[in-house]
């Protein structure tokens, strides 16, 4: 307590324990009272102390030494004036107070400062503060109602004088004692105190806690109503932080009301602050384009120019400020600028901001706040601590581990981020931190400082940061996006480790050999030796024998839209190597047929055509083709079937060639598909090839399925950086493109100039989707403006809102891919399972009407969406490592009458996939499998993913979606949907606020004649009130809906020329159909009357055509499948009517169909109820029953081949 006592009173500080402390290094003086070294290795220390002091006059030092110390280190120091204190017994009390008095007349006439050993505080006071030592910047700013007692004279303890300096008003007393570690819960001070208190009736409170350095006095009167015992009033003192000084001095934000605690408050005073300064730049500029026209001097001129080139540079801009408020005062201009400007005097200077938090920001990223620091980039300073001990690590719960914060703010590309050890590496600390402060945007240092409590020595904590850094628990690192190289590893211990290992991996390739030679003693035995020189014989006799033979080697050629023909293709020739057969494969053009195979078929017919039966003599071929007997069903399109495969064997003969085999035919009609039909036909060309008898006794390798690829992933990594960084192809590998799409990311190429690149020679012109996903469906005017944006530098100027709530954005190429990934992140938006094997979005209805119970809906669809499973780092607690055999989707809907939210209906295995006459897939609506209520909702969604998880079908991927697990297991029924239609226009909420329900046709958002969606949405965020709303939309042509009922209830997949699965057109196609059916309509009386019909290229039912009254599922170019009976409010599933349809013949069917439905409906009856009464379809009950009566009813049955 004693060097405690010489630390409060000193403006330099030596203490016996050989430390020194400049606090003030612009004085010469020092004052220091009773410092006892107990020992004379003690006044050894002591005097080593004072010998690292500048020798300055006018210093006077009071030591107290036991009557057996040796003093004479002491002696030497010419400057400093030593008294002898005797060791205090209660006998000596008054000799040691007049010993005090003479040294502190000693010390008023060498330094002028009067010492007396207690300072009272004042009367009338009801807060009273007890500090040892001296403290003029609160005794001279004190508040009214507060006292300050200052103690100079720690012993001995006079405890009249002490009582007395405490006035009887005083209700609550508050003693601080200097900054250090205790060895005791209460200090010696307190003690004394409480001693001297001890006989009054009225006992004032007394809190105990520590004094830091008061930089604003202010800020600590402020903080005194809210001190609790055991607090710290100031500022810590943190030495580290001193490089990163400049002339200003550091000030800490402190404030009590609820809710200042939080990240989200830190991060918005650095707002307002970086706000002001914005006006008050503003305001200079103004000031100096007015110039001497408003009477400026020309050295006024000049400060704010000065200013304004300096005004980022933390040292220059505090000089600089000076002088311009200095010429401001002085010249009184009267100018608003000027007013301004002296308004906001305060932000002339450029401070360094930070924000200080704790690992718990780490937990949820997304709600901590340290997502809307990064994402806002804002030029602030982030410091969080981390205080677990590396010896700790694995008592923390597993389901709340935390996630890398670093890691997640590197994701964004313009964060600076660095990880650093207090203890470990104090030149890297400080670099770090002096780069953080230099980078202009936001940065996130990631601080290491372990202890188990505020009570843990310096050598614990050093202990446990050693511990953690050198195991690589915890790396040092830098990453700075403004240099070339960004990142630095800091880490000596993983830097030599890394190095050894790559040494090793060096030296080792050097020496190693492929195939390692040992001596035959070592390995073997003569027999042994003998077998494998005449096996070796033998093989080598028949591969001469192989290469002697007189003919062309084995090609494999194969034309393929799908791929089925290429990985059989693929198949046979690794089958022909296997029996040594010098075979190759290619694709036709490198064949109406497959796109990959026209122009070896036109080539080929050209040859036909010419007569040339003789250009293929010396060729010997086979032909397997694969199809869908199914595909072509009425008998006068049956020849159809593999009739591009069937021609090829035809013309080749025609041709002249030999052929060696029969023509193979794969129906996928047949139990094993096209297998069936392979296995016959592969024997007969090993035997037309003479290699019929070689044994293969290796197995073939299995096929690389997705489950395979999901496994070897680390968690879906693969090798996507790899490939992102491979400028030679504008494409990912394989099991990468397979990986991306759990990034929401598919791969895809313009299939409108695939020809045309390949004549060329060039390989297609890859580009990728991107799908955003929206929480719950909602989307802020900011984030809209950003995916606007990003469309325009990233895709191809247009993107597409989904019926799963999600934005698309097409034509991203792969350089494109990371900045579009970040600016979306910066978005506070995703793409994190937009889609693969995983529950891809929870979705959530709007209805304006009811608002009140969608901002309820949408609470719960949040909730369901973050679930119980915590925030987990390269675990998935429910996914685990092989994730969901196929994805499923949840979608949460607002109930459309007016009632609480108290219950949930739950609804599952719907899905809208299907493949082309696969009668094991098919579409199916969702079932009710129950009631509960919001609170167990999220239990009824973890129990579906899990049954989904462990009881999928992996092995086949076309039978392993939620609805075919649970039609396979087992669910009861029923349910009917009475209402499930968009309303267009304006509605009124149940909060009286107005929303406006828009058409976008198939949701592509782009400028269209008359039609100006992407302009007018991105004006709409700016436009608050509803005339200005609606100006807005008059302008922009937004607010027409003047439309055909059925033009309103239409929907179109993305189909052409992006989506690599697009059998036929379907976007771009369906508003042209449309208006040929409208003509249909107008002309039956039915324009306003809605006809649900919808459109996809494919059968995969991305815009869920199997719950239209009307659909087309597109099979090739111009030709669809035509589905009827679909119910009005998605409460039944459609039909196929006609299994093949050009345009010409959809018109000619819907025309007497729909003026029949004029003339004979009943009252409210829909199209689709219509055509199942009027016989041209049945019902389709369930899934289950969707190929039954397919084709029609009755009279209006098409017969099947």
């Amino acid at each position: 307590m004693a060097s405690r006592i010489a630390h409060a009173v000193s403006d330099v500080f030596v203490d016996a324990q050989n430390s020194v402390d400049q606090i003030k290094p612009d004085t010469d003086t020092l004052v220091s009272a009773a410092v006892s070294p107990d020992s004379t290795t003690g006044v050894a220390q002591l005097a080593a102390g004072l010998a690292r002091i500048p020798t300055r006059s006018g210093v006077v030092l009071h030591v107290g030494l036991g009557t057996n110390v040796d003093a004479s280190p002491l002696i030497g120091f010419s400057t400093y004036t030593l008294y002898s204190l005797p060791r205090l017994s209660s006998a000596e009390i008054t000799i040691t107070l007049k010993a005090y008095q003479k040294a502190a007349a000693e010390t008023l006439a060498a330094v002028r400062r009067i010492q007396v050993p207690i300072h009272s505080a004042g009367q009338d006071v009801h807060t009273v503060i007890i500090i040892p030592g001296a403290a003029p910047s609160l005794s001279s700013s004190l508040r009214l109602g507060v006292g300050l007692v200052e103690v100079s004279l720690l012993r001995p303890v006079i405890g009249t004088k002490l009582a007395s300096a405490i006035p009887a008003s005083a209700n609550r007393v508050i003693v601080l004692d200097r900054a250090g570690k205790r060895s005791t819960k209460w200090t010696p001070l307190y003690l004394d105190v409480a001693e001297a208190l001890e006989g009054r009736e009225e006992q004032p409170k007394l809190l105990s806690g520590t004094l830091g350095e008061v930089p604003d006095v202010d800020a600590f009167f402020d903080s005194l109503d809210s001190f609790e015992n055991g607090g710290v009033l100031g500022n810590p003192r943190i030495r580290i932080w001193r490089p990163l000084r400049n002339r200003q001095r550091p000030k800490a934000r402190f404030f009590q009301r609820p809710g200042c605690d939080s990240a989200e408050f830190a991060l918005g005073t650095v707002q307002a602050q970086l706000d002001a300064r914005a006006r008050l730049i503003s305001a200079v500029q103004t000031l100096l384009n007015i110039g001497s026209k408003a009477g400026i001097s020309p050295e006024l001129h000049t400060a704010l120019t000065n200013w304004s080139l300096k005004r980022d540079d933390p040292k220059a801009s505090v000089s600089t400020a000076q002088i311009l408020l200095d010429l401001l005062r002085v010249e009184s201009v009267s100018l608003p600028a000027a007013a301004e400007i002296l308004s906001l005097s305060e932000h002339l200077t450029f401070p360094s901001r930070w924000i200080i938090g704790s690992d718990a920001w780490s937990y949820d990223l997304g709600a901590s706040g340290l997502h809307h620091a990064i994402s806002s980039g804002l030029n602030v300073n982030l410091l969080l601590l981390d205080t677990v001990p590396y010896s700790q690590r694995d008592a923390i719960d597993p389901s709340r581990r935390k996630k890398d914060a670093g890691l997640y703010a590197m994701s964004h590309g313009d964060v600076y981020v660095a990880s650093i050890a207090v203890y470990s590496s104090y030149s890297q600390v400080i670099q770090a931190l002096i780069e953080a402060d230099a980078y202009n945007g936001p940065s996130i240092v990631l601080a290491y400082l372990p202890y188990e409590s505020e009570s843990s020595s310096a050598l614990e904590v050093l202990k446990e940061t050693k511990r953690a850094v050198d195991a690589g628990y915890w790396p040092l690192y830098r990453w700075d996006p403004s240099k070339p190289e960004p990142f630095s590893l800091d880490s000596a211990a993983i830097k030599e480790e890394l190095q050894t290992f790559l040494d090793q991996q060096n030296h080792l390739s050097v020496l190693a050999n492929a195939t390692p030679k040992l001596a035959r003693e070592l390995v073997g035995s003569l027999g042994e030796d003998l077998k494998a020189a005449r096996k070796k014989q033998a093989q080598a006799s028949y591969d001469a024998l192989l290469n002697a033979l007189d003919g062309p080697p084995v090609l494999v050629l194969y034309a393929s839209d799908g791929g089925n023909a290429e990985k059989l293709a693929k198949r046979l020739t690794q089958r022909a190597q296997t029996r040594g057969l010098a075979a190759r494969v290619q694709s036709m053009d490198s064949g109406e047929p497959p796109q990959n195979g026209r122009e070896t078929f036109k080539a080929i017919n050209a040859a036909v055509a010419r007569s040339e039966s003789t250009l293929l003599a010396n060729l010997k071929y086979t032909v397997f083709g694969m199809g869908d007997s199914h595909y072509w069903p009425r008998p006068e399109d049956a020849h159809y079937y593999n009739k591009p495969g069937k021609d090829l064997d035809v013309r080749l003969a025609e041709l002249g060639a030999n052929r060696v085999a029969a023509l193979g035919l794969g129906d996928d009609q047949d139990a094993d598909g096209p297998q069936t039909g392979y296995k016959a036909w592969e024997p007969l060309v090993w035997k037309a090839l003479g290699v019929d008898g070689v044994s293969v006794p290796e197995a073939e390798p299995e096929p690389i399925t997705n489950e395979n690829i999901k496994i070897a992933s680390n968690y879906l990594r693969g090798t996507i950086a790899e490939g992102l960084r491979d400028t030679s192809t504008g494409a990912l590998a394989p099991s990468d493109g397979q990986l991306t799409k759990f990034h929401g990311i598919y791969e895809q190429d313009d299939r409108d100039i695939r020809d045309e690149r390949k004549a060329d020679g060039l390989e297609p012109a890859y580009s990728f989707m991107i799908r955003v996903r929206m929480p719950g469906g909602v989307c802020t005017p900011q984030q809209w403006l950003a995916m606007s944006q990003i469309a325009d530098e990233h895709g191809n100027g247009t993107f597409k809102l989904t019926t799963r709530q999600t934005f698309q954005f097409h034509g991203v190429i792969k350089r494109h891919l990371k900045p579009s990934i970040q600016a979306i992140n910066r978005a506070l938006l995703d793409t994190i399972a937009a889609c693969g094997d995983v529950n891809r979005n929870v979705l959530c209805s709007s209805l304006p009407t009811l608002s009140h119970l969608h901002g309820q809906v949408y609470q719960f669809a949040k909730n369901l969406k973050i679930g119980r499973w915590g925030s987990v780092k390269d675990f998935e607690p429910l996914y685990g490592k092989y994730y969901l055999p196929r994805k499923f989707k949840i979608a949460v809907a607002v109930p459309p009458e007016k009632m609480s939210f108290d219950r949930v209906q739950c609804y599952c295995r719907g899905g809208m996939g299907v493949t082309h006459s696969n009668k094991k897939t098919y579409p199916r609506a969702a079932d009710v499998i129950g009631f509960c209520t919001p609170e167990q909702a999220l239990d009824v969604a973890r129990e579906v993913l899990i049954v989904q998880r462990d009881n999928g079908n992996r092995k086949d991927r076309k039978n392993a979606r939620l609805k075919y697990t649970i039609d396979r297991m087992g669910l009861d029924k029923p349910y009917e949907l009475t209402a499930n239609v968009d309303k267009y226009g304006w509605r009124t909420g149940h909060d009286g606020k107005h929303h406006f329900t828009m058409f976008i046709e198939n949701g592509r958002v782009q400028d269209e004649p008359g039609k100006a969606f992407k302009t007018g949405l991105q004006a709409m965020p700016r436009r608050i009130r509803l005339d200005e709303m609606k100006a807005l939309l008059k302008e922009h042509g937004l607010d027409n809906l003047d439309f055909s009922g059925l033009r309103l209830s239409s929907s179109a997949c993305v189909a052409f020329p992006t989506c690599g699965l697009a059998m036929a057109e379907s976007e771009r196609y369906l508003p042209v159909l449309i208006d040929k059916v409208e003509q249909i309509c107008e002309e039956s009386g039915l324009r306003n009357d809605s006809i649900v019909m919808r459109m996809t290229g494919c059968p995969n039912g991305c815009a869920r055509p199997y719950l239209a009254e009307v659909a087309f599922v597109g099979k090739a170019p111009g030709s669809y499948v035509m589905l009827l009976g679909g119910g009005y409010h998605g409460q039944r599933l459609n039909k196929i009517y006609r299994e093949t349809v050009s345009e010409p013949e959809i018109l000619a069917i819907l025309g007497p169909m729909i003026k029949r439905y004029a003339l004979e409906r009943h009252e409210g009856e829909r199209f689709g109820d219509f055509v199942i009464r009027a016989g041209y379809i049945s019902a389709t009950t369930s899934g289950k029953e969707w190929y039954e009566g397919m084709g029609g009813e009755g009279e209006h049955k098409v017969v099947t081949a």
